[in-house]
């Protein structure tokens, strides 16, 4: 009927949202790689792969499915890739961040303490202060994984998946 149809335009026409999306920001390998920012993504995907799983500095070690030990929980993981540009707008690499879901945790049993060794802002505005005050440079950096270099104290492991798209 007329009504019926009116009532349905005018939802439809209420529904209409914009949507913003980042171009080339991807949740999947699959998404990726057919995207034409694959040669960034490929590079980026390597050298996450390669942090990730470096016998010496890495956190994760490749395991079979039939090494998991009994009654372990078996968590999800995630690869969000994302493309770092200049103030020009151009590529300037692809990044990669393989993602472990952690949601899924539960507090006691896969971990105790949620809290990472960070200053407060008011300590480090008190450093670049000082440092004002006596004419000092004060200059940042940044560790590269450095989340890579924590250990449980209980020396608990954690066990997840290949992110999807990518072989486990």
């Amino acid at each position: 009927t007329k009504f019926q149809q009116t009532t349905r335009d005018q939802a439809e026409n209420a529904m209409i949202m914009p949507t913003v999306m980042a171009v080339g920001e991807f949740n999947t390998w699959g998404e990726a790689r057919r995207s034409e920012f694959l040669p960034y993504y490929k590079v980026a995907l390597e050298k996450e792969q390669q942090q990730m799983l470096n016998t010496e500095t890495g956190v994760m070690r490749r395991r079979l499915l039939s090494e998991l030990p009994a009654g372990q929980r078996l968590f999800t993981s995630l690869m969000r890739f994302t493309l770092t540009r200049d103030p020009e707008n151009k590529i300037i690499k692809g990044k990669a961040r393989w993602c472990f879901g952690g949601h899924r945790q539960i507090r006691g049993i896969h971990y105790d303490d949620a809290s990472a060794n960070c200053p407060r802002w008011s300590t480090t505005r008190m450093f670049i202060a000082n440092a004002a005050r006596l004419g000092r440079k004060v200059k940042s950096g940044d560790v590269t994984g450095a989340y890579l270099k924590g250990r449980d104290p209980k020396g608990r492991s954690q066990y997840m998946r290949a992110p999807p798209g990518l072989k486990e």
